[in-house]
């Protein structure tokens, strides 16, 4: 029988950021069979955690909820999604170490470069507060091209 508490979920500041759920169409959810994937750190072999495994109709339930709730992000002012975004950011800022050892022991990479290097929680954060700052600094004007007389909108970032 495996722990109820998962392996290192004590060394997290947050340990709810560990999920055994899926998040598809707004909710956290198990699969409907009841099947799990176990989850091993590849460094060392140590159980991390069950995750739901989805049938294939799950997982295109999951992709057509997405679609589906497209259209009303889409809808958003620029300024709002932006908002959204910055709060998401700062959200990962606070949880930096925890992600960071997540992606450790789920991928097996050293601490320090789950943190740092390439892929690591610290090196992806400007690209995230750079597109939430974009609406802000977007500016426009617009060409009048008169071999065909056309009007186009172009916008160029400061």
């Amino acid at each position: 029988m495996k722990p109820k508490r998962y392996a290192r979920q004590d060394g997290m500041a947050q340990p709810r950021m560990l999920k055994d759920f899926a998040y598809v169409n707004g909710e956290w959810r198990r699969a409907r069979s009841g099947c799990t994937i176990s989850i091993c750190n590849p460094s060392d072999g140590e159980w991390i955690a069950d995750v739901p495994a989805l049938s294939s109709e799950e997982s295109t339930e999951a992709v057509n909820a997405a679609h589906t709730a497209f259209p009303a992000w889409a809808a958003r002012l620029p300024q709002e999604r932006a908002e959204i975004l910055y709060r998401w950011f700062c959200l990962i800022c606070e949880q930096k170490e925890d992600l960071a050892l997540l992606m450790t022991l789920e991928q097996g990479k050293p601490i320090s470069e789950a943190r740092f290097r390439n892929f690591g929680v610290t090196m992806r954060l400007p690209n995230l507060s750079n597109y939430a700052g974009l609406p802000s600094r977007a500016g426009g004007g617009i060409l009048f091209v008169l071999a065909v007389q056309k009007v186009m909108t172009t916008y160029r970032i400061i």
